[in-house]
């Protein structure tokens, strides 16, 4: 997602497409910075890439993330600066305090800690900048993908269906998922063999990819399914497998990966 340097001295630098999004975070902050409400429930509405990447769409909710991702950085690791520069954004946009204009609002900032307004305005353009990177990066965990896993055997236990979706919040970057199929020690499915059916939700903030072909799998002696997907966060994995008689079955999840086994054991195929 991110490139850092060993220096701590230097700037943070970020792909071309996480760079976009955190200078879109940026403009909507600057905007909400110069109305009277600030960025209130409302705002956040009429900020498109705010309320997606913190409520999924929903302003209500990217509201609520939005403060409790405030208060967890006073838990974490911020330098006094840095503490400074993101209280002086978020007096200047009306989130510390009720005054109705940017320029009252600064100079509250201003007064709590003796500075002049040129000095409280540069404190705010810097946690400005802050708070957008932190929308746009360490944030992103709040609304992760999500992989649905299921697998339902046909009635003679000889072959099971395999349904798969992925849920991709759409200002995330992920990579095609790398589904494999091995039995007997071998690969016998891999990634470039399916074919995967994606669409984007009504309100654009999610995408769905579904699995669309092959999706029956006959058992085989040991019988290993290897799901992983890479990109900007770990994916959760919800992942559903019935009892099947006379097989073995285990699951494994790891940050990006998930595995099952199943071992056909006594059941011969058809």
């Amino acid at each position: 997602m991110k490139v850092t340097s060993e220096n701590p001295d230097e700037p943070l630098t970020f792909s071309p497409r996480r760079a976009e999004l955190i200078a879109q975070v940026k403009a909507e902050l600057l905007a909400a910075r110069k109305r009277a409400s600030g960025l209130s429930p409302a705002q956040i509405a009429a900020s498109p890439t705010i309320c997606a990447l913190l409520g999924n769409g929903n302003p209500g909710i990217a509201s609520v993330q939005l403060r409790e991702g405030l208060h967890d950085i006073h838990d974490g690791n911020a330098t006094p600066n840095n503490l400074m520069a993101l209280e002086a954004a978020c007096f200047s946009l009306g989130l510390f305090t009720t005054e109705p204009t940017h320029l009252a609002r600064l100079e509250q900032f201003a007064t709590k800690y003796y500075l002049d307004q040129r000095q409280a305005r540069r404190y705010s353009d810097r946690g400005i900048d802050q708070l957008a990177q932190m929308i746009a990066t360490v944030w992103l965990p709040r609304a992760a993908p999500r992989v649905e896993l299921t697998i339902l055997p046909d009635k003679t236990q000889h072959h099971v269906v395999l349904a798969i979706q992925l849920h991709r919040p759409a200002h995330t970057d992920m990579e095609p998922p790398q589904l494999s199929i091995w039995q007997g020690g071998a690969v016998t499915l891999k990634p470039e063999d399916f074919v995967w059916t994606t669409e984007t939700g009504q309100d654009d903030n999610w995408q769905l990819s579904t699995l669309d072909q092959p999706n029956i799998i006959p058992l085989t002696g040991q019988t290993t399914i290897h799901l992983a997907w890479y990109g900007d966060n770990w994916p959760s994995f919800l992942v559903s497998v019935p009892a099947l008689a006379s097989h073995a079955i285990w699951v494994e999840t790891k940050q990006r990966s998930c595995t099952i086994g199943i071992d056909a054991g006594s059941v011969s195929p058809v």
